[in-house]
């Protein structure tokens, strides 16, 4: 098998147009014949025939030029099923060389990508992957790739997965399959690879990957990649998700970057149907911002159950605003919620650099009730939450992490040593947090809310 592609058809146009006026000897003169329907099918045959014959190597690609058209002298007819997909791709291989997966790209009616393998000197050379157009009845391979199997250590594709078809353009598409590696590795995603089938030469490419556990979708026509964060709301009961990524539009032999979204929790595919033509980023933006004055409406209205609904549900569309975490724990521990200081934990870690943050959380803490089973729930969660992430982990060492008034009075120290006394904007609060941290570490105080 070949790495790169060769002709499965060479110079087609020119060649018709040479042997025409070879037929005619009328090129170049005022004097013209016209073809008959059964002369112009007969050169093409003469062509395809000499083409073929030409053609040499275990998967003969095509060359620069062929492009993903079909062969001259085979008029296009979709094929009926899978197994005759699959038939037309095997009599578009040589002899010798075996067909492997067999995967359909969009409704199958044009290209399917395989994997195939040859006999070479008694060992198995392969699986290659092998993109096929299967709209003539025989089938043209127009391009192959072996993954560098020569290198020391290399491991090959052995199975496919779901393909994916992008419009770079309706004449250039995109055509990628997933790829695994044999049972027994430790990560057996490969990642999905294809070709760009431009008519120019045909072009083997991988979609990027931003971690190794990315998987890919596509949605109108561009390229889908998305993984899973280690989000800190995970740890508090919520709507918040982990799903974060970003669209890939393949244009001009280049990805580009079109989108970006981060910590969804519905399913993406909901998702992109919300959010129409706008792009997901905006989408998040525009209903974290709609649902959070719709949450603050129902507060004011005194209909605390409907404000949580409304921000868990924002938290659904992007689970890391931290301040969607603030405003829905502050929520909680007005309404004397125990699991506020779960809730305010995950808000100082998604910015713990967030000066109201501090004191909500402080406040949440120094009222918490260890002997009570849902307040000691909440303590933990909130000890989890803070421990998970190294810009908040500093807050519980010590003896920070033996009760929550020690954690809220660290906390209270935290916001005095950020903020200024001659700041006029942070006065008043100063104050008050400097009179909670008066009270959390007298002595006389313990055992009673400050």
């Amino acid at each position: 098998m070949v790495k790169s592609s060769r002709a499965m058809v060479r110079r087609g146009l020119p060649a018709l147009v040479t042997l025409a006026c070879l037929t005619l000897a009328s090129c170049g003169t005022r004097q013209s014949k016209q073809l008959s329907v059964a002369q112009f099918t007969a050169i093409q045959q003469r062509l395809a025939a000499k083409s073929a014959a030409d053609a040499t190597g275990p998967a003969a690609t095509p060359a620069p030029g062929a492009g993903p058209a079909a062969s001259p002298g085979a008029a296009p007819v979709p094929p009926r099923d899978d197994g005759e997909r699959r038939a037309r791709a095997a009599a578009a291989l040589p002899a010798g060389v075996k067909l492997g997966a067999v995967a359909s790209i969009g409704n199958g009616t044009r290209y399917v990508l395989a994997l195939a393998t040859v006999e070479r000197n008694g060992t198995t050379v392969g699986p290659n992957l092998v993109v096929v157009d299967v709209s003539p009845p025989q089938g043209v391979v127009l391009g192959e790739h072996d993954f560098g199997l020569e290198q020391p250590g290399a491991v090959a594709p052995t199975r496919l997965g779901r393909t994916f078809l992008l419009d770079e353009s309706p004449e250039d598409p995109v055509v990628l399959a997933e790829l695994f590696l044999p049972d027994g590795e430790r990560d057996p995603y490969f990642g999905a690879c294809g070709w760009w089938l431009r008519r120019r030469k045909p072009a083997f490419l991988c979609a990027p990957r931003l971690t190794p556990d990315s998987r890919f979708d596509v949605h109108r026509g561009e390229l889908v990649e998305s993984w899973s964060v280690d989000s800190v709301g995970a740890r508090v009961p919520s709507k918040a998700g982990s799903h974060t990524g970003r669209k890939l539009r393949f244009v001009e032999g280049r990805w580009q970057e079109t989108d970006s979204f981060r910590c969804v929790g519905r399913p993406l595919a909901e998702a992109f149907q919300e959010a129409g033509s706008a792009t997901l980023s905006e989408w998040q933006q525009d209903t974290v911002r709609r649902l959070t004055k719709a949450a603050t409406r129902a507060g004011d209205e005194l209909e605390t159950d409907v404000a949580i609904a409304r921000l868990q549900d924002a938290l659904a569309a992007d689970g890391c605003s931290p301040e969607t975490w603030r405003l829905l724990g502050r929520l909680e521990f007005e309404a004397g919620r125990p699991q506020a200081a779960a809730t305010l934990a995950v808000a100082l870690a998604l910015a713990p650099h967030a000066e109201a943050a501090l004191v909500d959380l402080a406040d949440a803490l120094a009222v918490l009730d260890v002997a009570k089973p849902p307040q000691r729930e909440s303590w933990h969660s909130a000890l989890a939450v803070l421990g998970s992430r190294p810009s908040t982990r500093v807050y519980t060492d010590g003896a920070a992490n033996k009760s929550p008034r020690a954690l809220a009075a660290v906390l209270c120290r935290a916001f005095l040593a950020r903020t200024s006394a001659d700041d006029e904007w942070q006065l008043s609060r100063r104050q008050k947090v400097e009179h909670k941290l008066e009270l959390l570490e007298t002595p006389r105080a313990r055992g009673r809310a400050p």
